[in-house]
Parts: structure tokens; sequence; C-alpha cells
């Protein structure tokens, strides 16, 4: 829809980053012109050393323009492309700085709901690095704030990118406050730790959409067992679905993040972004308790009028977008309100009502004593030790053939095997006729990390197996648990 090109300010000599909307844009989509003037708005009245700064707007010739702060560096998502792991320091800086211009930003009632790796510039300042948030573009002012119209923020518009979006922006609900960013940014987070979204191996937009809402995110400590459980502690209170169970604003998060620094500060220097050591991912730290099992709960779609309805998983196999919304309320038996581009969200999401949600976790190592410091002893000292390979097994789904960094591996009884060094990673291939996914697996002392694979999107549904009789009323009772591997659908 534009370009932004480098540009120098004839009257300061001051080169600057130009941004302008395309003619044909301008005069064909007016509500693009709408949003693209409501980041002027937005960002000019933002100041902040981590938000991108800018100096003027205008029109040329019919094409909407801007002048921006120059910026020299690369964002989060080409750096991810490049450390695939960032070290647990540098996410608490990158983190800390962004909080602090979100709380810069909520302080004027601006949210800027993109919130994604892609729109974290890392600013290079000789030897420092400083996180800067770009593009506005989609920000929501308060509504007394607004000029023009209001509709541009209405329910049903949902904005931003899937796989970072809130529950509440998924859903396209109108009670989407500042804490819709802190979501996003938990995410951030969370790619960065582990090189991946929570919701990453689900294959279309309507599952990614119905898990951010319904699905528990998978504890950060299964991908990327050496975070500390303070850290991960930060990263599961920013993506609590419950907007008032998150962090109360940007401010608070970064007061948390601070903690966490080992100088108290969010300084970021060029150290600071080396790939993570063999050594760093050996390490295996306690567990967050508060990173619990799965809800049971079936998800439930809230529309706006306050009513809502249980999805049924008694989806056969139709393709996502086949299915529309009148054949989905008479195959849920409920009545939603929908509108907008959420209509078609909840026509898919219903279609990918029954993801997959067999995940595992390893087990907390358990405690050993400290050994008691040997005596001196004019002995030869000993051989260093052999390096420690570590192996174990990994369920996989029936039907595929499997390769182990790329090399054909056999299944035997539905499990292969891997080894390696505490904390290294294996890729496995699951294929399944023309159809391939990939898994990163982490070997742990506790055994590989996840020890289960799934084939997202997968339609062959294992049968339930038998209730059992219902014990007396003096016996304890318990739930059984999924095993790996078995689709749980929703009732």
């Amino acid at each position: 829809m534009g370009v932004v090109y480098e540009a120098i300010d004839l009257r300061t000599q001051r080169r600057v980053a130009l941004k302008l909307l395309a003619s044909s844009v301008s005069e064909d989509l007016p509500d693009v012109v709408a949003r693209f003037e409501r980041e002027v708005q937005a960002a000019s009245s933002i100041r902040s050393e981590n938000i991108v700064q800018v100096f003027d707007a205008g029109t040329d010739g019919g094409s909407p323009f801007m002048i921006m702060e120059l910026v020299q560096g690369r964002d989060l998502h080409q750096w991810s492309k490049q450390l695939k792991q960032f070290t647990p320091e540098a996410v608490i800086r990158i983190a800390g700085q962004v909080s602090e211009g979100l709380a810069a930003a909520h302080a004027v009632g601006v949210i800027h709901r993109d919130i994604k790796p892609g729109n974290i510039f890392l600013s290079e300042y000789e030897e420092m690095l400083v996180p800067k948030l770009l593009d506005f573009g989609i920000a929501k002012l308060k509504m007394d704030q607004v000029q023009g119209d209001p509709g541009l923020t209405k329910t049903g518009n949902m904005l931003g990118s899937p796989h970072y979006m809130s529950p509440e922006q998924a859903q396209g609900l109108k009670s989407i406050d500042h804490r819709t960013d802190l979501w996003s940014l938990g995410v951030v987070m969370y790619k960065l730790l582990t090189g991946r979204t929570p919701f990453a191996d689900l294959e279309s937009m309507g599952q990614v959409i119905i898990a951010i809402w319904s699905m528990p995110i998978p504890p950060v400590q299964d991908l990327a067992p050496w975070v500390s459980p303070e850290l991960a502690a930060v990263v599961h209170k920013a993506l609590q679905k419950k907007a008032n169970e998150r962090y109360s604003s940007a401010a608070e998060m970064a007061e948390e993040l601070k903690k966490l620094s080992r100088d108290g500060t969010f300084k970021l220097r060029s150290n600071h972004l080396e790939p993570l050591s063999e050594q760093a991912r050996s390490v295996i730290a306690p567990r967050l308790a508060e990173a619990g099992p799965m809800p049971t709960e079936p998800p439930r779609l809230i529309p706006e009028d306050g009513t809502s309805g249980t999805m049924k998983a008694a989806i056969e196999s139709t393709h996502p977008g086949e299915m529309t919304i009148a054949s989905a309320r008479k195959k849920a038996g409920i009545s939603l309100w929908v509108g907008g581009s959420l209509a078609a969200v909840a026509a898919v999401a219903v279609v990918a009502g029954a993801i997959q949600l067999s995940r595992t976790r390893p087990e907390p190592a358990a405690p050993t004593a400290a050994a008691p410091p040997a005596e001196p002893s004019a002995a030869p000292p000993p051989e260093p030790p052999k390096p420690v390979e570590l192996r174990g097994k990994v369920s996989i789904p029936a039907g595929v053939s499997v390769k182990v960094d790329g090399e054909e591996t056999p299944v035997v009884e539905g499990q292969i095997e891997v080894a390696g060094p505490p904390g290294s990673i294996r890729t496995i291939t699951l294929l399944a006729g023309k159809r391939e996914t990939k898994h990163q697996v982490i070997l742990t002392e506790q055994g590989p990390s996840p020890s289960a694979l799934v084939l997202p999107g997968a339609t062959d549904r294992k049968k339930p197996a038998p209730v059992a009789p219902s014990p007396s009323p003096t016996a304890p009772t318990t739930k059984p648990t999924p095993k790996p591997g078995v689709d749980r659908q929703f009732d």
C-alpha cells in the first residue's frame, strides 16, 4: 500500500525516513487514508526513546506522506532469523524497553494493537542497541480523541497479526484496552525465548484464532527449559486469557522485568545478542509451578449480546472455509451474533474446533544433595569426564515416516529414539503423503521435550476409551490424563 524512502530534509539537512502512501490506495480506499492520518496523530503524540519519532506529515499531489526519524539497524524479525533463540538476559532488556515505550503510548491514550517482532526495531547507537516501536497505523485511540469516523475501530474489524493477537482482539470484542499490547509483548518474549510462537504448529488462521482464546499456552519451559521460573512467570502472566489477570499496566510489567536484569537496567549492548551457547542450553531451571495442566472445559464463544454457545466437535471431514455460518449453527445447535469479518473467522473457527491438544512436559528434576569436598590427595588429577550423551524416546503419530536432522529414522512401536548432548536440538520431520511438518525437540535430563509429536490438522480420530463405572461415594475420584498423541475434542 505504500513505500518508505530515505530522504534529506532540505531545511535542516537531516537524513529522515519518508513514508509515502500510494495515490491509488488513497483514492480507492478512503478508510486506509483515515488510518494513515491516525498513525500520524498517534505517533506524533508520544514522547519516548523507544518510539520512532514523527517530525511532519502532509499530502503531496494527493498522496499522504509522513516524515519520520531515520533509524539504522534491523528489526527483531530479522534478528530472530539469525539467532533463532535469544538469551534470557537479551529478552529481559528488549522487553523492558518495549514496555517503557508502551507505557508512554498508553499514557496518551494510544494502543498499538500490532506488537510483533517486525514492528520492534533495534536501532544502533555505537555499541548500544535501542528497541523502537514502529507502525502505529492500526492504533486505537480513546474514542474522545478520534477525529473522523469512529467506525474504523468497530467490532468485527480484525486488525493485527494473528499469532500475536490477544484473545479479546481475536474475537473482535469492543473491550480492547491497553492490556492487549501486553499480551502481544508476551508472545514476542515467548517467540524470542523458544524460537516459535505458542501455536506455531497450527496450519490455518482459523485454527490459530480459536486456539488463542480457547487453548492454554504451552509452558515456555517446555521448549526452553533453561528459562528461569521468574522470567517464565512474567511471560505467562502477560499471556493470561482474561485481561484483568495480566499486568495492570506496561509500567508494572517493566518493573517486574527490571528486577530480573543482572544490573537492574535495560541497557542493551551488541554482546547481549549472541547465539545461545550449548552450555546455556544444558541448564535445567526449576519449573514454574503456575504453568499447570490444560483445562478440561470446552471453549466458549462470547458474542457481544452477552449470550454464549458451546461449540461442539461434531465436525466431519470438512475443509476449513467450506462450512457456512448457517450450517455451523445447525451442527452446534447454537445461535451466535457475528458481524463483519468476525463472521468469517467464526465459521473457520468452528471448523477448526477439533484441534489437537496433546502436549507433554518433562517432570522437574529431583533435588540432589551437594557432594562433600574431596580430601586433598597427592594422586594425579583424574581424566576429564567423557561428554554426556542423552537418549530418549519420542512418540510419533501412526502412519507417518520420520526424518531426524534430515536422515530417515525407523519408527518402532510408535516411537523413535533421539540422542545428543544436553540442550541440543533435533529437527524431526513428519511425512504423511505429500504433507510435511517439522518439529524441534530439545534433549534434557528429564527426557526429550516435547516427548510426543502430533500431526497438526489430522482428520483421523481415535475412538474414546470406554467409560469406567462410577466409584463409590467414599472413594477418591481422579480424572484420567489424556495420552500423548490422542486428539481431545470439544464437547
